[in-house]
This record gives C-alpha cells, sequence and structure tokens, in this order.
C-alpha cells in the first residue's frame, strides 16, 4: 500500500455536479477505473461522494435512477485542507474501506485527491464451478446462427462464449460446466475442453430443448455446494465473483442479479381519478428491475427438480418460492449486454475493444 496523489489536471474524471441524475453518475461510474466520484455543487465544493458500495445500498432500498445524484451519496466525507497535506500519516488514512481522500483549499474545492493504491491482489481460485447455458438456437441473430451455434457467434474477433470465459478466469474460477444444445458439437470442439486455457471443462448436452432452467436438473449429478450461473448471451463489466460472495454471505439457495433499466414509454400516460382527469404525462419515463441472466444456486436448490422436463428460469423461481427456499436478489449497476440481435453485436463491434476494458 503506498499514497498516491491525483493532480488537478486529472481531476474532472472523478468530479459531477450536484445537479446531476444517478443515471449521469453511473455512465460516469462505469467510465472511471477507480469507481469513485466526487459531487459538487456549482461553485465546485465539495459536497460528498458517491462509490460503488453507495450505489448498491441505495438500489436496494429502491431508490430511483431519476433521483437527483445526492440521493444516493455519502455526505460524511473525510476529506483534507491543503495546509494539513504534509502532516497526514499513513497510520491515520489506512481504512480497508476508504481508498480516496481528497484535498481541498480553504472554501472546500476538490484541488487535488489522495489516493491509497496497492498491488493487484492475486486472484483466489474458486471450487464454485462457472456454468453456462449455451444450448439456444439464436434465432434472432440469422443468417450468423445458420452455420454456427450462438455463443460462437464473434464480436471483435472472438467468440461470446470465450469473452464470458476468459472473464470468469480473470476473477479466479477454473471448473467450467457447458449446458449445450444446437450445435453441441461445434461449441465442444471450440473450445477442446479448456485444455489451451488450463481450466476443466465438462459439457452437459440437451438431447432436446429444456427450456432456460430444464438443464438444471442435469447438476444433480456434480457435488459441488454452489454452482454459479450464466446465460451464455450476456456480457457484463460486473465481478462475478461479487455475486458469488454476496449469495454466501447471505446463506442464500438462490440469487438472482438484477439491473435497473429506464425505459421510455412510447404513449402519453393519462391520470385520472373516477371519470375526472387529473394530468397527462407525454411518454414518461419507467423504471423497472430486470433478470439479467446471472444467478448463483446452492445444492438445496437442486433437490426440488425430480426430473428432467421443460422449465423455463421464471416458473423455477415461483418453484423455489412455494417450496419456501431463500431467494435473494442482487443489484448491478454495471455495463451489462444481453445479445439479442444483430444490433447488439454491431454496437459491441463498434467499440473495438474487448468489451470488459470499455
Amino acid at each position: 500500500m503506498k499514497i498516491e496523489f491525483i493532480k488537478k489536471q486529472n481531476l474532472n474524471e472523478f468530479l459531477i455536479s450536484n445537479e446531476k441524475l444517478i443515471i449521469d453518475g453511473i455512465k460516469k461510474l462505469n467510465n472511471t477505473k477507480k469507481k469513485v466520484l466526487f459531487i459538487i455543487d456549482k461553485k465546485k465544493r465539495i459536497i460528498g461522494s458517491l462509490s460503488d458500495g453507495d450505489l448498491r445500498f441505495g438500489l436496494q432500498k429502491n431508490l430511483s435512477l431519476t433521483e437527483n445524484i445526492t440521493k444516493f451519496c455519502n455526505k460524511k466525507i473525510k476529506f483534507f485542507y491543503t495546509k494539513q497535506k504534509k502532516n497526514i500519516r499513513f497510520q491515520k488514512i489506512n481504512n480497508k474501506d476508504i481508498k480516496f481522500y481528497p484535498i481541498v483549499d480553504n472554501n472546500k474545492k476538490i484541488v487535488e485527491i489522495l489516493y491509497l493504491s496497492q498491488a493487484e491482489e492475486t486472484n483466489i481460485i474458486h471450487d464454485t464451478p462457472f456454468v453456462i447455458i449455451a444450448g439456444g438456437f439464436g434465432k434472432r441473430l440469422n443468417p450468423l446462427t445458420n452455420n454456427i451455434p450462438k455463443p460462437l457467434v464473434r464480436i471483435n474477433g472472438k467468440p461470446i462464449i470465450e469473452h464470458i470465459i476468459d472473464k470468469a478466469i480473470s476473477e479466479g474460477f477454473r471448473k467450467f460446466i457447458i449446458s449445450t444444445g444446437y450445435m453441441a458439437s461445434k461449441i465442444e470442439k471450440y473450445l477442446k475442453r479448456g485444455s489451451h486455457k488450463k481450466i476443466e471443462i465438462t459439457f452437459i448436452k440437451e438431447n432436446k430443448p429444456l427450456g432456460t432452467a430444464g438443464f438444471i436438473f442435469l447438476l444433480k449429478k456434480f457435488k459441488f455446494k454452489n454452482f454459479f450461473i450464466t446465460n451464455g448471451d450476456v456480457l457484463t463489466r460486473f465481478k462475478y465473483v461479487n455475486l458469488l460472495n454476496f449469495h454466501k454471505k447471505k446463506k442464500s439457495d438462490k440469487t438472482i442479479e438484477a439491473i435497473n433499466k429506464v425505459l421510455r414509454f412510447p404513449f402519453g400516460e393519462i391520470e385520472f381519478r373516477n371519470d375526472n382527469f387529473l394530468n397527462v404525462n407525454e411518454k414518461p419515463l419507467i423504471e423497472k428491475f430486470i433478470n439479467c441472466g446471472l444467478y448463483v444456486i446452492n445444492k438445496n436448490s437442486l433437490s426440488i427438480l425430480k426430473k428432467k422436463n421443460y422449465l423455463d428460469m421464471t416458473d423455477y423461481f415461483n418453484l423455489l418460492k412455494k417450496r419456501k427456499k431463500k431467494i435473494k436478489v442482487y443489484s448491478l449497476y454495471e455495463s451489462w449486454t444481453d445479445i439479442t440481435d444483430k444490433e447488439d453485436i454491431k454496437y459491441l463491434d463498434k467499440k473495438n475493444s474487448n468489451f470488459y476494458d470499455l
């Protein structure tokens, strides 16, 4: 751990106006590697900070993305005046939860930021297997999927499934289970059971379509305590291990990843009571948490499946709830893409880089 200073000319990356919405803060936070913003007023005085933890706390409390950014921020921020800078001692700031300390002038304007940097931690190798659902037909990607399965469609020169596997490897996953169906042999041939990546891959094949959750019955033969599961067409900057750790901490039977999406309703919304007109909102914004296609399940949640049948994930959720299993939801705000059609491919290709480095 060492002390570094982010100088005035590089501060804009970390600053955001208190007049912005939380959705603006999310966009900016996604574009900074340090994952922290400092909120300033019109006179550029510091009034708070916004971190990854602040965002998740707000999302868990169902605060709206269209709220002002100050509703999410931490206003009890620790900072130093410039005259204190030379007297700062490492012992006073060595807090595992705080890595950034603004240095401000007498008007509370940030002039630089003290940053506690540390060497990259070596990833823990996880016993939990990483399961990829890769059996779909990908019909909406035709003609791209006429001769290859959807997981092998390339983005920036690399198949979707390989983007997912490489990210999982970087986070310490070494055991993979891949559920295949359509053109299964082509996926197996391409991945060659992981030998070139020094990972272990087990393939489970659906001889007939089992839906988005029917394959879970096939996991019963494995002896693992938990299974991390992702749809084979989902790319995200979110760290998989955060979901796994949350699941373990909450001792959940199943944990679902959700993202808050703000959509523009394409019609005018009429408000009325009885038959009296109250108001009209032209194309209002609608917020909904949606399923991200990322899950962690434990062995207990497999026991309710008695035979191999067609089953969609929504039905599986309801079945678990009916059996009083413990289901938790973890909120995601990082960049996330569900590759549905050719427009999604074009969008990601235009980025001209690895999606996870954007």
